[in-house]
């Protein structure tokens, strides 16, 4: 590994886009309670997948209309039902599994693509790249980066949304970024996919210490602490009350459970906590 080595950070990119969008609310181009379909029009029409079971027993899916529209604050604060096909009940991973899709998944829906007339060099290059390298634009998890560049995203957090003289968020911005949305009263569950973890509430993007959690003894970290992490072990947080950032890369599902509290042990024993 080299300080310019790429790293997949799947859903470290999360935090990333929301400050994007939190740019864009500074600015005054969208706000927190504009519906979705206000800039996708097809949101206007979106159901919720609601499971029910038939008078002979069988559960269905069915559905129905959302109790209100979806809007920009549900997207940062991951409120929106919108899912992962890999997420939720058998019917409702069906459904997602059943939708518009972007990569071709095997060798049967590799030969039902059409393909371009021979002499059309360029969509014969595209096709073939689309074969070769398919790509995960999603706003949630698609972005690859270097430790270097990371850590200075990192850095501006800690600067309260500034960095190299350049103010990429208003204090209010900010502030509502990295306030706890999901507490008491939120309707927010902290079931088996409460990503946050335990000890955590969760702003826009990030994660936000806000009590030293139920574990005996609680994790190390400071009320306030802000962090992310993902499928893949990349993992940042940034302690403001210890003027720190620290950034964690590798590629590994299987081991990262494993790794992630064991480096952040190490990380603030070094601190002396």
């Amino acid at each position: 590994m080299t300080p310019d080595t790429i790293f997949a950070v799947h859903s470290m990119t999360k935090p990333i886009t929301s400050l994007a969008a939190m740019m864009l609310i500074d600015e005054g181009r969208i706000a927190l309670t504009d519906p979705v379909s206000k800039y996708i029009p097809a949101y206007a029409a979106v159901k919720v997948g609601v499971e029910s079971k038939n008078p002979d027993g069988v559960v269905v899916l069915k559905r129905v209309p959302p109790n209100r529209p979806v809007n920009i604050e549900d997207l940062l604060r991951h409120t929106s039902d919108i899912t992962y096909d890999y997420i939720g009940s058998d019917l409702i991973m069906k459904a997602n599994r059943d939708g518009t899709k972007f990569v071709l998944q095997d060798d049967a829906e590799r030969m039902r693509m059409a393909q371009p007339l021979p002499n059309d060099a360029i969509l014969l290059l595209s096709a073939m790249e689309r074969r070769e390298h398919p790509e995960w634009e999603s706003g949630g998890g698609g972005l690859l980066s270097t430790i270097t560049d990371y850590a200075r995203f990192a850095q501006m957090l800690l600067n309260g949304g500034t960095l190299d003289g350049r103010q990429y968020l208003s204090p209010k911005g900010f502030k509502q970024m990295t306030s706890d949305h999901i507490g008491p009263g939120s309707g927010v569950g902290r079931d088996y996919y409460y990503l946050p973890g335990d000890g955590f509430g969760y702003g826009y993007g990030l994660a936000v210490r806000t009590d030293p959690g139920n574990a005996r003894p609680p994790p190390p970290g400071s009320i306030g602490e802000l962090k992310w992490d993902s499928g893949s072990g990349t993992y940042f947080g940034v302690d403001a009350k210890l003027d720190m950032i620290y950034i964690l890369m590798e590629q590994t599902q299987e081991e990262r459970m494993r790794v992630l509290p064991a480096f952040k042990k190490l990380v603030y024993q070094a601190f002396g906590k």
